[in-house]
């Protein structure tokens, strides 16, 4: 069966069906949106020289499971009610921990460039202490394109070398 051709309009197929195999590897390159919007004439507001750029990477099955089992924290029964518990915070820190890899460009508020991360001694992400440097809704935005496994698209990329 490996010796079978794909042409690119099957790769493309199977892409989009969403079934394919992990690559534990895989990490991109992911902008914040605000630095990608355009003005009316389609050029950038930001120059992209000022992009802060992360190095991402997507959580594997086991890890996924993990953060919806923290997310839905579970039942709590209070008084003769059934409370349902969520994490949210929780479970976007221990995404944004797991699946930053990096970050190059990245600024505080006096626009200083704020160091890249320190990697976990587990390997996989980053210490929680990096994660105080990014704001609230930068962290949902992440933890986003992390799930969700968003690409810059080819243009966005373009000066990002």
């Amino acid at each position: 069966m490996s010796d079978i051709e794909l042409t690119q309009e099957m790769k493309d197929r199977l892409k989009k069906i969403g079934c394919l195999g992990f690559e534990l590897e895989e990490e991109w390159k992911y902008v914040p949106r605000s630095y990608r919007e355009k003005d009316k004439k389609g050029k950038f507001k930001i120059p992209q020289k000022l992009w802060p750029v992360f190095t991402l990477r997507g959580l594997d099955g086991i890890e996924t499971t993990e953060m919806e089992d923290l997310l839905n924290g579970g039942i709590e029964y209070v008084d003769g009610k059934t409370i349902a518990r969520q994490n949210l915070g929780l479970a976007k820190t221990e995404t944004c921990k797991r699946g930053i890899v990096t970050w190059s460009n990245f600024r505080n508020s006096k626009f200083e460039i704020i160091k890249p991360p320190e990697k976990n001694p587990a390997g996989i992400g980053i210490i929680e202490d990096s994660l105080r440097y990014i704001s609230p809704s930068l962290m949902v935005e992440l933890t986003n394109a992390i799930t969700e496994h968003m690409h810059l698209t080819d243009e966005e990329l373009l000066g990002l070398g």
